[in-house]
């Protein structure tokens, strides 16, 4: 799929109509037009898709160590 999407693209990518996508570029939700052109960044989108929909959100991480310690628990 192409990167640049027009705003109807852009809108149908997200399952809502263009001016529901207009709306949501007014309050912020979702990117707006690359400078000079018509065209929006797919994956900006679902970078502010995903912060809309709570899947950006830092998990803890674990070392390979920590995963490996607790692994060797468990198998104790």
């Amino acid at each position: 799929m192409k990167r640049g999407l027009s705003i109807s693209e852009a809108a149908d990518y997200c399952g809502i109509t263009p001016s529901a996508y207009r709306n949501w570029m007014r309050q912020g939700l979702v990117p707006g037009f690359w400078p000079g052109t018509r065209r929006i960044d797919r994956l900006a989108i679902d970078a502010a898709l995903d912060k809309m929909s709570g899947c950006s959100e830092k998990k803890p991480t674990i070392s390979k160590f920590e995963a490996w310690k607790a692994a060797q628990g468990e198998a104790a």
